[in-house]
């Protein structure tokens, strides 16, 4: 008897023993894998990650954010989407960020004060991949 597995099932199984992660990007880290297995699991359940390292040193009501949605090219997996989303989540001035690796977007709060929309793209590009503004 035949086995079938989905291709979720597949991409889940691969990163669990880090050959997808390191295939795409040699220079992935643990907690990079860990993450695009996370994003992997909420991606076959329909769900969107939830950010666990939502930057504490931002309180309620302190900072005036404002949104940006960024069309992204270059990212070939999960692990790809989760590099995207560290790099940026480590940005000053990013209060928060959601990678869309199916539809190849990123959504992007952010305090204009520290950082625009072009330093974001920056911030992509220097990860790697190619980010354009959506209007």
């Amino acid at each position: 008897m035949q086995t079938i597995f989905s291709p979720a099932a597949l991409i889940i199984a691969l990163l669990s023993i880090g050959i997808l992660a390191t295939a795409c990007d040699e220079t992935t880290d643990e907690s990079t894998s860990e993450d695009a297995q996370e994003a992997a699991v909420a991606m076959q359940a329909e769900e969107e990650p939830i950010a666990e390292d939502e930057d504490e040193d931002v309180e309620e009501g302190m900072m005036d954010t404002e949104h940006v949605d960024l069309e992204l090219e270059g990212m070939t997996c999960v692990s790809c989407a989760a590099n995207i989303e560290s790099s940026l989540e480590e940005t000053d001035g990013v209060a928060s960020v959601e990678v869309d690796f199916g539809n190849q977007l990123a959504s992007v709060e952010y305090d204009a004060s520290e950082i625009d929309p072009d330093g974001l793209v920056a911030v992509v590009e220097e990860a790697g991949f190619e980010a354009q503004i959506v209007q």
